[in-house]
């Protein structure tokens, strides 16, 4: 048996708490929880319940009174709402320490077992699915086993049959039978649709079967059809080879073989002067593309000549004594090397002119006198400071002076260069134009030998023309023979292999398997599977049929409910008589009630007062808690009653329920939470403890009861 002990619970900024507040849940006493509000001046409101609804919240993230989250945050504080219940859990002999910590602004739930968070409980979700495991119960039956509200609670005779049904079984734990009569009516159904698939399937079949019968009677008669065809088709093609016979023609194949010798050679001998002629023309072909290109280039050199002649003119005093091309190279680049030296000698210059001019700007920023008094300096040396000026921009004129002439020499380097580029360029053309001119003199001496080899081959070849056509004369009409013999004996041999491919398709059209033998025969096999398939689908229904009725209300669930309903009816009747009711009540299978009243007759639950019917609710709670202990599923610690003993309940009846709770709390270590604004209720001597509150400013405090 599992037993969960609740030891303590610390409420912080919920409903009307403020600051955290701690309450002992473990006494194992009758305590009695009771108040007053100093903004009121009475009894209500003072947060009696909100112990119970921060318990349930702890729990399952729910108050009793279905509140919304931004309704349970503290008013005032509006942050920081925070419940922590802590409990253990003795389960075969084994104890688990659990601390639950659960909070609105920001929302939180956290697990501690055995003191270490459980960083597997990540999500809120997962947190509530925990705890209903650990509790072994669903948030309505923990609520309607362990609590007891004059209000906003529907009591068990007040509900519904299928409601009372519904909590029973929960407290019972059918919930598993429940489920697979769920289960079961699902593959039930599932199973009926196999059945109608299988019963289609096999409908299908039968249809299938006749239609393969009439297409395997209809393949035969086809076949038959086709193999007279091609026979038919035979026949015509033989009677037309011996036509085709008849009309071949003899032909010599000496004579023509004689014909095609002489035209042969004749061919062979005029290819010669054929070969010549082409042979001759592309050789004057390239004569004339040489000689063209040559004469396009000695035009370009004259030209090239000619401006290069104008360009050395221009240089009249640059000699130097250059009289070759050789001395040409030489001269530039030795010049081209003193062109180097000389233009860094220019930066050099340029570089000190900036020097002095800045050495100037130096010198005149000191000053000689005050801008403002216009009076000398008495420590400035103007006369050091004119001179040194005078010096910088006398070195100045030299730095320009030197620019100037070396610039001038740079000058005619460059043009000294420039003229021997000139003459190399002049040397070169000069040179070019002497193998040109060779050149063409070769290519128009094989140019007019070249036509006069064209002349003599076109005058022989033009010789054999005539008997060249004579002898193809002959030799078409002869191949003109040969090709008609041809083509009616291509013809022949085409019918011949046609004759062939009709015996060929003959002896497959025989050999053709009539596919739809095999498929009629495999139709009739799937017919077999399917009928035996429909009668396992019969025997699986025949056994759901039976598991259904097992896991119905009528079935497993009554049996159980039978066997405890003896417990539960002697239980509610111990407690109505310990409560002095007048009355018995005792419940069938279906939760029909049965209550006798005192004179023995049959009477309604709502024929009662309101404090008999307080004594049956009281009477059918505590009999559940039994029936719960009873069944071996969990025990807990603790019962809360809110306000049952102010409504309806007289002196009497509250002094009875109190004995009830002390018999409970010695029998089953039971600490019962009894809430209540009723002074005469605090005077029980059974009561172990006064829990008093105080609200004052809109904030739930503990105080102190002065009685």
């Amino acid at each position: 048996m599992k037993h969960i002990t609740f030891k303590k619970i610390s409420i912080t900024n919920f409903l009307s708490f403020g600051k955290e507040t701690s309450f002992d849940l473990n006494k194992g006493v009758i305590a009695v929880i009771t108040g007053y509000n100093y903004d009121k001046e009475d009894g209500n409101g003072v947060g009696k319940s909100s112990i119970l609804d921060a318990f349930f919240f702890a729990l399952f993230g729910e108050t009793l009174k279905d509140l919304k989250k931004d309704q349970i945050v503290n008013d005032i504080a509006k942050k920081g709402c925070q419940v922590v219940l802590e409990f253990e859990m003795n389960y075969n002999g084994n104890t688990t320490e659990f601390r639950i910590e659960r909070g609105i602004s920001p929302s939180f739930c956290r697990v501690y077992v055995d003191g270490e968070n459980d960083e597997t409980l990540s999500t809120i979700p997962v947190v509530n699915k925990c705890i209903l495991n650990i509790l072994n119960s669903t948030p309505t039956v923990f609520k309607n086993t362990i609590t007891m509200r004059a209000n906003n609670t529907i009591p068990f005779m007040s509900q519904k049959r299928n409601e009372k049904r519904e909590f029973v079984e929960g407290i019972l734990r059918l919930e598993v039978i429940k489920l697979m009569s769920k289960y079961a009516k699902e593959n039930y159904s599932e199973l009926m649709k196999d059945y109608a698939v299988v019963a289609k399937l096999f409908e299908n079949a039968e249809r299938n079967i006749d239609v393969f019968v009439e297409k395997e009677s209809n393949f035969e008669d086809n076949r038959g059809e086709k193999v007279r065809t091609l026979n038919t088709r035979k026949d015509g093609h033989v009677l037309e080879n011996i036509d085709l016979k008849g009309r071949l023609t003899e032909v010599d194949p000496a004579a023509l073989d004689v014909i095609i010798s002489d035209r042969t050679t004749l061919n062979e001998q005029s290819d010669e002067y054929t070969a010549a002629i082409t042979v001759a023309t592309r050789e004057i072909s390239a004569f004339d593309v040489i000689l063209k290109l040559n004469n396009r280039r000695l035009a370009t050199i004259a030209a090239d000549a000619a401006n290069l002649k104008r360009e050395y003119a221009t240089y009249p005093k640059y000699d130097n004594g250059i009289k070759t091309a050789a001395d040409c190279d030489a001269f530039i680049e030795k010049t081209q090397n003193e062109l180097l030296v000389d233009r860094d000698k220019l930066s050099d210059l340029n570089r000190d002119i900036l020097d002095h001019n800045k050495s100037i700007i130096q010198v005149n920023e000191v000053g000689a006198s005050c801008e403002t008094c216009k009076r000398p300096f008495p420590d400035v040396d103007v006369e050091g400071n004119k001179k040194a000026i005078a010096l910088h921009e006398a070195g100045i004129l030299t730095c320009q002076s030197d620019i100037k002439k070396l610039k001038e020499e740079i000058e005619d380097k460059d043009h000294m260069i420039a003229k021997a580029k000139v003459i190399t360029k002049i040397t070169n053309l000069s040179a070019e134009k002497k193998v040109l001119v060779v050149e063409n003199e070769i290519n128009e001496s094989g140019l007019t030998e070249s036509k006069s080899k064209l002349d003599e081959a076109q005058k022989k070849a033009n010789g054999f023309k005539d008997e060249r056509e004579a002898a193809q004369t002959k030799i078409d009409a002869l191949q003109k023979q040969i090709s008609n013999n041809q083509s009616l004996v291509a013809m022949m041999e085409k019918n011949l292999t046609l004759i062939e491919n009709c015996d060929k398709d003959v002896v497959s059209l025989k050999d053709e398997k009539n596919e739809f033998s095999e498929l009629l025969s495999l139709a009739k096999d799937k017919r077999i599977t399917l009928l035996k398939e429909i009668e396992k689908h019969k025997e699986s229904v025949a056994i759901y049929d039976v598991i259904k009725h097992v896991v119905s209300d009528e079935g497993l669930k009554s049996a159980i409910v039978k066997k405890l309903l003896g417990v539960l009816n002697e239980k509610i009747a111990y407690y109505l008589d310990a409560l002095d009711a007048n009355c018995q009540l005792s419940f069938d299978e279906y939760f029909e009630d049965n209550i006798i009243n005192d004179k023995g007759n049959e009477a309604a639950y709502a024929n009662f007062s309101n404090g008999e019917q307080k004594r049956i609710d009281l009477a059918c709670l505590f009999a559940f808690m039994d029936l719960r202990r009873i069944q071996g599923d969990v025990t807990f610690n603790l019962a809360f009653y809110d306000e049952l003993l102010d409504s309806a309940l007289s002196v009497n009846g509250s002094s009875k329920v109190f004995d009830i709770l002390d018999e409970r709390k010695t029998k089953y270590s039971e600490s019962a939470f009894v809430v209540t604004h009723k002074k005469e209720n605090l005077k029980n001597p059974l009561i172990n403890d006064i829990i008093f509150l105080e609200k004052s400013g809109g904030i739930t405090r503990k105080g102190e009861y002065k009685g």
